[in-house]
């Protein structure tokens, strides 16, 4: 690269340091309510409904996190 390509790419991109999102559990808690609706599926509704409800919580505390304003 010439370096006046080089400055044009650094003006289209400029280095903007990016703050990682915080740890969660809910991912996991979407994850344990897929698995345990599965075995619901398989075994009893009461363990079925409970991994849907776990996957219910976990989905919405999920969107919850990632539609709020960065702090």
């Amino acid at each position: 690269m010439t370096e006046e390509s080089e400055h044009n790419h650094e003006a289209l991109y400029p280095a903007i340091p990016q703050v990682p999102d915080p740890p969660s559990y809910s991912p996991i808690v979407t994850g344990l309510g897929i698995a345990v609706t599965a075995w619901g599926f398989l075994t009893d509704v009461t363990i079925g409904a409970c991994g849907v409800f776990l996957f219910c919580i976990g989905l919405s505390i999920w969107i919850k996190e990632l539609t709020s304003e960065p702090e």
